[in-house]
């Protein structure tokens, strides 16, 4: 019985653990991954399929509803944080941007 008990709470601190490091659109911090290349251009290779997503594969399917519906169902910081992310991809990276628009948008 205790050895049952044990792998449970084994086995619930391993999902926690994997949940906690999916990242997603609303605990990724934007200006940090710019300034990382590596993750940047493995970020942008997730979302354009490009690339295998692994624990990325949250964020890709954020961006995916955000774009598509526009955030419209956000909170207003999330809104907020997808109206300064569209912004800052616009300016910074347009041809990623377009891609993803393109990609995602509800016309697709």
């Amino acid at each position: 019985m205790w050895f049952a008990m044990r792998g449970y709470i084994v086995f619930l601190t391993v999902i926690a653990v994997a949940t906690a490091s999916q990242l997603t659109f609303e605990n990724l911090d934007v200006e940090e991954l710019l300034k990382n290349e590596h993750k940047k251009q493995a970020v942008f290779a997730c979302l354009l399929d490009q690339a295998p997503c692994g624990d990325m594969q949250s964020l890709k399917d954020d961006i995916s509803d955000l774009i598509k519906t526009k955030c419209s169902q956000c909170s207003p910081n999330l809104k907020r944080k997808y109206d300064n992310t569209r912004q800052i991809l616009l300016e910074k990276y347009p041809d990623t941007m377009n891609a993803l628009m393109l990609k995602y948008s509800s016309k697709n």
